[in-house]
């Protein structure tokens, strides 16, 4: 499947809607725009989570959805002004 080409600021409103859909993460949200990888990765993804912090909201049990929503996107988007994007 072919990646829709997003800016990095799209991306993060992407993550945080998506992850705005869990009741259990009211009020959490992803704090920083991805980090853009040079190359896009052995998946073919051209971006990287591992420094996207979350702030939780009630719940404080984000953690396992918001890597969910991390690898649903990853398969689904590129940043824009990345080679191989």
């Amino acid at each position: 499947m072919k990646r829709k080409v997003v800016a990095s600021s799209e991306l993060l409103r992407i993550l945080n809607d998506e992850l705005a859909k869990y009741p259990e993460c009211e009020g959490c949200k992803f704090l920083h725009e991805p980090v853009k990888l040079v190359t896009p990765d052995k998946d073919g993804c051209n971006w990287d989570a591992t420094m996207m912090n979350v702030r939780t909201g009630q719940s404080r049990n984000c953690g396992s959805f918001s890597k969910k929503v991390i690898a649903e996107a990853r398969s689904r988007y590129n940043l824009k002004g990345v080679r191989g994007s």
